[in-house]
């Protein structure tokens, strides 16, 4: 074996053991926060804001928390939230309605990362997109 290839194989050899050793990968972006807006229901729009904080991730998958207002539903209705870096996951939580408002703090599932151009949807039972946002999530 050449010099030349003894070298190529340590390096490799060497970056190999690098790339084992190295440690789990972050999110890009710790926290994210949007604003959540939608159509009128019977003449009322609902309101929200929704934030991502992924700063401890991986050892801490990433906390979701929601807060919507003015949602011109009935008491007890539950609202699905999507999150298009998680399809995989179907919802991610579920938002109860109470006097027109709701909000909940949870964590995404553990191998789901909110990019900056990732949206979130909140939707009636039914499938109807009620309130959405993200894409682009201010950093």
């Amino acid at each position: 074996m050449s010099t030349l290839t003894k070298k190529r194989a340590l390096l490799i050899a060497s970056l190999a053991v690098a790339l084992m050793m190295a440690s789990p990968v972050y999110a890009i972006f710790a926290k994210l926060s949007t604003s959540l807006t939608g159509a009128a229901i019977s003449g009322v729009t609902p309101s929200g804001n929704a934030s991502v904080n992924q700063g401890n991730y991986p050892v801490i998958p990433g906390l979701l928390m929601i807060k919507v207002s003015k949602v011109n539903l009935p008491d007890g209705s539950v609202l699905p939230v999507n999150m298009s870096d998680c399809p995989w996951f179907g919802a991610v939580a579920y938002l109860k309605i109470v006097d027109g408002s709701a909000s909940i703090s949870t964590s995404l599932p553990s191998v789901c990362q909110t990019g900056r151009l990732s949206s979130i949807t909140i939707s009636t039972q039914a499938g109807a997109i009620l309130l959405r946002g993200g894409n682009p999530w201010k950093i």
